[in-house]
């Protein structure tokens, strides 16, 4: 049976994709220090036979040390991280702290151990906002808040070290939304994404905030690019069978995955109030710092080298995400009744 690190395992994507690839066949050790994830958790992802949960820092390699004492072959998707780009820019040196000092040093130690692939989660946070949309592999750079520094300092790290004796690519992610219908799992933890603060308007009856209406877009509305979570792993599994197997790639590869499709703010809420049963207000807020205004992906990259298409529509994505605001709450209340 192959294995697979999964580091920040017990969150959202980093979940999804451990679940998925245990069901594949794989078998997978989750690395997580519950930082920005539940401990309820560990006994879910306990509960599945091929999957095993380190509760440990990246840094604490004494606790998954043991894992390679066989110098059995292993795969590592490295998802451990700080995410939220606003809250990076009051925070910097936490971000570059955990998203850079740790993962460098995690990378160091696993790359003297028999590591077939290191996957790097990234983010198209990077991209200059004055490119022109939509927005490749290729298009230029502007680090406009720490946590995308972070996360661009580890891309340029893995570059570097990137050779035949170590294999690595790094996915950038555009906005993942959405539940895994399949493990009735989704994002459990974030309180400040999109799709939490949504739901917490529908849920506790709040208004939803849009934080600004004066950009240049349809609306005036910040325009995004919504990527349901089963199409982002099925790209990650895609991508993993591609580059798993070819022997030409000795440099550090970048894949976008997004949908594609340019969304605004408000036409995602407005869509998802035709679906829902109760309607979200939704109030204009002041625009954030750190906010970008348009922000979408070109996928031909991904779609040429290993044949990947988001399948979601919109509609789906909403009537996905409807189904999880009511999921979500009646699984947490299950926990915690105070919820």
């Amino acid at each position: 049976m192959d294995k697979i690190i999964v580091t920040g395992g017990c969150g959202y994507i980093g979940g999804i994709f451990a679940l998925t690839m245990a069901k594949l066949g794989y078998q997978i050790f989750i690395i997580d220090n519950f930082i920005r994830s539940a401990r309820w958790k560990i006994n879910f992802f306990k509960s599945f036979k091929n999957i095993k949960v380190i509760d440990a820092c990246i840094s604490d390699f004494s606790k998954f040390n043991h894992l390679f004492e066989q110098n059995e072959p292993f795969y590592v998707f490295h998802f451990a991280a700080l995410k939220d780009a606003i809250e990076s820019i009051e925070n910097e040196q936490a971000y570059h702290h955990n998203n850079f000092d740790l993962t460098k040093n995690f990378i160091n130690f696993i790359k003297t151990k028999n590591i077939s692939l290191f996957v790097n989660s990234s983010t198209a946070n990077i991209y200059d906002p004055n490119n022109q949309m939509p927005v490749n592999e290729k298009s230029d750079i502007l680090l406009s808040n720490p946590y995308a520094k972070s996360k661009y300092d580890i891309e340029t790290y893995l570059a570097d070290i990137t050779g035949p004796d170590f294999k690595s690519l790094s996915l950038r992610y555009f906005n993942p939304v959405g539940f895994s219908k399949e493990f009735s799992y989704g994002d459990f933890d974030s309180k400040s994404s999109f799709e939490s603060n949504l739901l917490n308007a529908l849920h506790f009856n709040e208004k939803f905030i849009m934080y600004g209406d004066c950009y240049d877009t349809v609306d005036g509305t910040c325009i995004r690019d919504f990527i349901h979570i089963d199409d982002l792993i099925d790209g990650h599994i895609k991508a993993f069978d591609y580059f798993n197997k070819t022997t030409k790639n000795h440099h550090h590869e970048i894949i976008n995955l997004g949908s594609g499709n340019p969304v605004s703010v408000k036409q995602f809420v407005d869509k998802f109030n035709e679906i829902s049963s109760n309607k979200i207000e939704y109030v204009i807020g002041m625009p954030r710092k750190g906010d970008i205004p348009v922000s979408y992906a070109d996928i031909k990259k991904a779609q040429q080298i290993f044949s990947w298409e988001p399948n979601y529509s919109l509609t789906e994505i909403c009537q996905n995400v409807y189904t999880w605001s009511e999921l979500k709450f009646t699984i947490l209340n299950d926990i915690n009744p105070l919820i």
